[in-house]
C-alpha cells in the first residue's frame, strides 16, 4: 500500500511505502517457528530445570523476538522530498538517510539487481536503501561523488519531485 502527497506547502513529495503482504506474512511465520520451537521444547521437558537452564530457554525465546522487532522495521519506508532536504526512513524512523538538496548533483531511475539485496547495504560506490522491488532512484551527492540508491514503487514521482 503507498501513499503520496505532492506539494503541500514546504512538502514537495511524500511517499509511503510497505513490503508485499506475501513477505510480511512469510517474515511473521518464519519468526513465530524460531520463536515457538524453544518454547515447546522448554514446555515439554519433563525435569525440573535449573537456573542456567531457565536463562538459557528465556534467551532463546527473547532473541528471536528482538530480531523480529528490528526486522520488522524494514518491511515500511518513508521518503519525503521538501524544498531543503531529501529523506528516506524505515518504519520507526531511527534508521534513516538525509541529504540536503544542495548537496545532489543528479539523480536517474533505474532497475537494480535483487542480489543487491534488501535494508540498507553497501554497494560499489554507494549504499542501497530498500524494502522491495527492483525500482531505484539513484542520487549522486556533489561531495565525494558517492552514490545513494533508494528503492521505491513509485520512481517516477520521486525523480519528479527531486527534479522540481
Amino acid at each position: 500500500m503507498a501513499t503520496c502527497y505532492r506539494d503541500i506547502g514546504n512538502m514537495r513529495y511524500q511517499h509511503h511505502q510497505r513490503a508485499p503482504n506475501s513477505v510480511t506474512v512469510a517474515y511473521s511465520l518464519f519468526l513465530a517457528t524460531v520463536t515457538l520451537i524453544p518454547l515447546i521444547s522448554a514446555l515439554i521437558a519433563a525435569e525440573p530445570a535449573s537456573s542456567q537452564v531457565i536463562f538459557w530457554r528465556s534467551f532463546s525465546i527473547a532473541v528471536p523476538m528482538v530480531i523480529g522487532l528490528l526486522g520488522s522495521m524494514f518491511l515500511e519506508a518513508t521518503t519525503v522530498v521538501t524544498d531543503e532536504y531529501f529523506e528516506f526512513k524505515f518504519r520507526y524512523g531511527w534508521v534513516r538517510t538525509k541529504l540536503f538538496r544542495h548537496e545532489i548533483a543528479s539523480h536517474q531511475m533505474r532497475d537494480v539487481s535483487q542480489w543487491w539485496g534488501l535494508g540498507v547495504r553497501g554497494i560499489p560506490g554507494g549504499w542501497l536503501w530498500r524494502i522491495w522491488g527492483r525500482s531505484c532512484v539513484e542520487i549522486h551527492k556533489i561531495k565525494g561523488g558517492k552514490r545513494l540508491v533508494i528503492g521505491t514503487d513509485d520512481p517516477e514521482g520521486l525523480s519528479q519531485a527531486l527534479s522540481n
